[in-house]
């Protein structure tokens, strides 16, 4: 319980009974709000804790020594993913967003045609090396060729 104090209990969103449990709340430079779920094992404090968290597969982490080394880890990463938050906040508000997970979207099109995306975590405004277009054929190849022709307007972008 101590060690939850030193996080904050201000921070404190659901604490499980057993103490099995805690999730935190933690807030980002740009004011985002996380949720950081960590679950304690039986041996806890001799055992690592487990991290569960909104980040993109190349940042993820699953386990911290303690309750205050993983709230630390997660704010640090946290901050190093601000221009990757912002760039799919972006996505979000001027595309149909179809799905989205922790770095992808997939995205309405037209003409029966979606576009899946995956923006790098280290590098969000390069043109994506993850980026896959569904639908018709003929679509999807008008789409293929279009992006390909305008491919360099992607940086001019940035």
């Amino acid at each position: 319980m101590s060690e939850l104090s030193d996080c904050g209990d201000d921070r404190i969103v659901k604490l499980d009974p057993q103490l099995r449990s805690v999730s935190l709340h933690i807030v980002d430079a740009d004011g985002r709000e996380h949720v950081l779920d960590i679950t304690l094992s039986t041996q806890y404090p001799l055992a690592r804790v487990q991290c569960f968290a909104d980040l993109p597969p190349s940042h993820a982490f699953c386990d911290a020594a303690s309750i205050l080394e993983a709230v630390r880890m997660y704010e640090r990463r946290a901050k190093e993913l601000c221009a990757f938050w912002r760039e799919l906040e972006d996505i979000d508000k001027r595309a149909l967003v179809m799905d989205r997970t922790a770095s992808t979207r997939r995205i309405a099109l037209g003409q029966q045609c979606t576009l899946t995306i995956e923006l790098s975590a280290v590098a969000p405004r390069d043109f994506p090396d993850n980026l896959n277009i569904l639908g018709p054929d003929k679509s999807v190849l008008t789409f293929q060729q279009h992006l390909a022709a305008h491919r360099a307007e992607w940086y001019q972008g940035a």
